[in-house]
C-alpha cells in the first residue's frame, strides 16, 4: 500500500509538473500575445492620432484657403468700388473739362466778333474819310469846272 501510495504522489507530483509547464507555456503564450496586442493597439492608435492630425491639417489648410478667397473677394469687391470711383470721377472731369472748353470756344467766338466787329468798323472809318475825300475832290473839281 505505500509503494501505491508513492505511486500515486510521483503520478501526481508529475501530473502538476506537466501542468504547471502547460500553465508556463499557456502564460508565456498569453503574456507573448498580450504584447502583440499592445503593440497592435498602440500602433492603430498612433496611427489614429495621424490620420486626425492629417484631418486637422487639411482642415486648416481648407480654412486657411476660405479665407485667402474671402480676402481675395474683398479686394476684389474694393477694386470694383475703386474702380467705380474712378470711372465716375473720370466722367465729372470729362464734363468739366467739356464745359471748359465750350466756355473758351465761346470766348474765342466772342473775340473774333469783336475784333472781325472793330476790323469792320475801321473800314467802315477809312471808306467814309475816302468817300468824304473823294467827294471834297469832286466838289472841287465841279467848283472849277463851273
Amino acid at each position: 500500500r505505500v509503494a501505491f501510495e508513492e505511486d500515486e504522489a510521483l503520478e501526481r507530483h508529475r501530473v502538476a509538473e506537466q501542468e504547471a509547464q502547460q500553465a508556463e507555456v499557456l502564460w508565456s503564450t498569453h503574456s507573448t500575445r498580450k504584447t502583440e496586442v499592445s503593440r497592435e493597439v498602440q500602433a492603430r492608435l498612433i496611427k489614429e492620432q495621424e490620420l486626425e492630425a492629417q484631418e486637422q491639417q487639411q482642415q486648416v489648410q481648407a480654412d486657411e484657403a476660405q479665407a485667402r478667397q474671402a480676402v481675395a473677394k474683398e479686394e476684389a469687391q474694393q477694386a470694383d468700388v475703386l474702380w467705380n470711383e474712378h470711372v465716375s470721377r473720370k466722367a465729372e472731369v470729362q464734363l468739366v473739362v467739356w464745359d471748359r472748353l465750350k466756355q473758351l470756344m465761346a470766348q474765342q467766338h466772342q473775340q473774333r466778333v469783336q475784333a472781325d466787329e472793330e476790323a469792320a468798323s475801321t473800314v467802315q472809318a477809312v471808306v467814309d474819310e475816302e468817300a468824304q475825300h473823294a467827294e471834297m475832290l469832286w466838289r472841287e473839281h465841279l467848283s472849277r469846272k463851273a
